[in-house]
């Protein structure tokens, strides 16, 4: 009787993602990630001393490598590949990055709570408990005792005095427009803008 071998259903090797951009780096970093192969048994092999890939082996099912790239110095550049070898074929993943000395973004000039330091407890004592006159802006107590505002006794020569002083510093603070609304409205006014 003849014996035919059953045929080895190998699954093509496949890998995702098929490349790894670690971008910039600051110098001295190292950084890692994640790649998945299946399509085993083989072996991964890193040409460059500044891969580490762990674990070297992969089985037919998936099986996640991590490639980790050690720090570099700045100006430096890698651009290699780590080659997959299965047993009939061989895929090739491509990795690129660079060490750059670099500001510091706002998001890492934040501290975190392991270099932060704890601020000494001071007391803080508020300069003014109140609110103010919508007439003369002046300031008015709290008086605790009596549980009760203090009254404005304003005059009418310091409601006269504080509303010139801030009618002064709105026309002070708004001259600066006055040249483009001016314009504007002369625009408006002949046609050449809309409102």
């Amino acid at each position: 009787m003849d014996t035919e071998s059953a045929p080895t259903n190998l699954s093509p090797l496949k890998v995702e993602p098929d490349n790894i951009d670690f971008g910039c780096l600051r110098p001295g970093k190292s950084e890692s990630a994640t790649i998945r192969v299946s399509g085993g048994p083989g072996t991964a092999v890193a040409p460059n001393d500044q891969l580490m890939i762990v674990p070297s082996n992969f089985s037919s099912e998936d099986t996640e490598l991590r490639v980790t790239l050690s720090g570099g110095s700045a100006g430096e550049l890698i651009w290699d590949t780590i080659v997959l070898k299965g047993n009939k074929e061989e895929l090739s993943v491509l990795v690129t990055g660079r060490w750059e000395e670099q500001k510091m973004s706002p998001q890492e000039a934040i501290l975190t709570k392991e270099e932060a330091k704890p601020l000494p407890s001071v007391p803080v004592e508020r300069k003014f408990k109140g609110r103010k006159c919508n007439r003369c802006w002046k300031n008015f107590k709290y008086d605790e005792d009596s549980h009760s505002w203090e009254q404005c006794h304003c005059g009418p020569h310091q409601v006269i005095i504080n509303m010139s002083r801030h009618i002064i510093t709105e026309l002070r603070s708004g001259i600066n427009y006055l040249p483009l609304a001016a314009k504007e409205t002369w625009n408006v006014m002949l046609g050449r803008q809309k409102w």
